[in-house]
């Protein structure tokens, strides 16, 4: 008798044959649904993905595109390529997708536009085109210089590192879909929300977009740290009374369990905040060790070194996310792990 976990893989596979069938017939909407199910799900095979991908946007389909225009922005199998990203995500905006429409208006500066596209407007491939062309990537990647707050632990500020239309396009994004903060502890496997009482939305790389991406091709740019490191991204929202207690965000590689991710996957070396708003009292992010609080206003970035020069996890970076006493708080969070240098 077949057991469940062998009718489970036969599934897939009868699935996935079927899929590849009708893309080697030149089915685009096969080819996306195929890219999508490669890049998303085990059995994962990026190189046939990316392959599937690309075709189906080549041909037109909106979805294939969408995914395409992920791929190119982020390097992700194949080469790093914004202007090819930028064509992509026309195309899925001439195919009919509303969120990709909503971001090629964002990008060109067209933001009423893209609140309209919320609304129901559909663009015309005239309108896409004419949107793609006013896009000015190299502007847009583009960063302000900071300040240091402190040079050890290495603490850094930028004042407007991201357009106010972006902020509001971070928090719209997260705000239906936003689910209890917890923290997950490695060495026990546990779940807890002792320690924080917010909520959290998360990000992964293929449910972004490019303007997600662009922050975090801009976050990168300022740090010199690489893309590859980049955890999920997570977009933060404080309640009244609301809070994230005292934590540090490397892990503590004392733990068997911690020491092992550290190896496999690298330390969180570096945390990246932005401020998405500034309607709120208090809430703002407090380092004990250093006696300092930060709170910026909306688009400041605030980002710290969670190690010190030798590697070793430096306890001085304990912070906290003070509860706001009035208004919303909300944040983007970005972790970045590295490795020690060999």
């Amino acid at each position: 008798m077949q057991g469940l976990g062998e009718n489970t893989q036969s599934e897939t596979e009868a699935g996935l044959s079927y899929l590849r069938n009708l893309a080697a017939g030149g089915d685009a909407a096969a080819k996306a649904a195929l890219a999508e199910r490669l890049l998303t799900r085990p059995p994962y095979n990026l190189e046939e993905g990316v392959s599937c991908a690309l075709s189906g946007a080549r041909d037109g389909n909106g979805d294939a595109a969408h995914l395409a225009a992920l791929l190119t922005a982020w390097g992700l199998g194949i080469e790093q390529d914004w202007p090819m990203a930028l064509d992509f995500l026309t195309v899925a905006a001439k195919a009919g997708r509303a969120d990709d429409s909503r971001v090629l208006a964002g990008l060109a500066g067209y933001w009423q536009l893209a609140r309209s596209v919320a609304a129901g407007e559909r663009l015309t491939d005239s309108q896409c085109s004419a949107l793609r062309d006013r896009i000015r990537i190299d502007e847009l990647l583009r960063v302000p210089r900071g300040r240091y707050v402190s040079e050890s632990p290495r603490v850094g500020v930028i004042e407007r590192f991201l357009a106010p239309e972006m902020c509001d396009w971070l928090i719209g994004r997260a705000r239906p879909k936003l689910e209890p903060a917890r923290v997950y502890d490695p060495s026990s496997g546990i779940y807890s929300s002792a320690v924080r009482t917010n909520s959290e939305f998360h990000i992964s790389t293929f449910a972004s977009d490019l303007i997600v991406m662009l922050l975090q091709h801009r976050i990168a740019a300022l740090t010199q740290l690489k893309l590859a490191g980049m955890e999920a991204c997570t977009i933060l929202h404080y309640a009244p009374g609301e809070e994230f207690k005292p934590h540090a965000d490397y892990f503590d590689i004392t733990k068997d369990e911690n020491a092992r991710i550290v190896a496999v996957d690298g330390q969180r070396v570096l945390t990246f905040l932005v401020c998405l708003n500034e309607e709120f009292t208090g809430g703002e992010t407090e380092f004990p060790h250093l006696r300092w609080r930060f709170r910026g206003r909306k688009g400041d970035a605030l980002w710290f070194v969670n190690i010190a020069p030798d590697f070793a996890p430096d306890p001085r970076t304990l912070h906290a996310g003070l509860p706001p006493r009035s208004g919303e708080k909300w944040m983007f969070s970005q972790w970045i792990r590295g490795r020690r240098p060999s």
